[in-house]
């Protein structure tokens, strides 16, 4: 068993050392050199798309960055050119930020795809959840929930919608 146990722990530090690019020792036979081989084929096949992933998220960071730097350039541009006062200049900048904060947390409906293939009744039932918390503060909707929920589930179907207001 010690026997077992010690090839088994040369075995895998010769494979530690292969990922890394260093060799412990040189294969002697046929056989360990095709592990070999193989083994450093895994081993740049899987950096070589840890990079790849790697290097695409950052370039999807990078170009959303600068579509923002673009849009607030614009946005500065037109405020110096219309002579807005740095006062107002601000307050517009913040607000602008404060509404592309909001509409990165809340994505809207329309966004979602997935949504317009799922079936009238579950869509129903989100508004519902998603309108009725809001709508039944008020009394009267609150009393009319209780008297026709199928009520305001339609309402809250076809009725209501959500405005963001910055």
């Amino acid at each position: 068993d010690i026997e077992l146990l010690e090839r088994y722990v040369e075995s895998f530090h010769y494979i530690l050392a292969l990922f890394v690019g260093e060799h412990v020792s040189l294969p002697a036979n046929l056989v360990q050199k095709i592990f070999t081989v193989v083994v450093l084929i895994f081993a740049f096949v899987v950096s070589a798309s840890f990079v790849g992933s790697l290097t695409t998220a950052m370039t999807r960071l990078q170009i959303i960055a600068s579509q923002r730097s673009a849009q607030f350039a614009a946005l500065n541009r037109y405020l110096s050119d219309c002579r807005i006062s740095a006062r107002l200049s601000m307050r517009v900048q913040r607000n602008a930020r404060h509404a592309l904060r909001e509409r990165i947390r809340n994505t809207h409906e329309s966004k979602v795809e997935l949504l317009t293939l799922i079936s009238e009744p579950l869509r129903s039932e989100i508004h519902y959840e998603v309108h009725a918390p809001l709508l039944t503060q008020h009394p009267f909707f609150l009393l009319y929930n209780r008297r026709n929920p199928a009520g305001i589930r339609q309402i809250c179907h076809t009725t209501v919608s959500t405005l963001y207001l910055s």
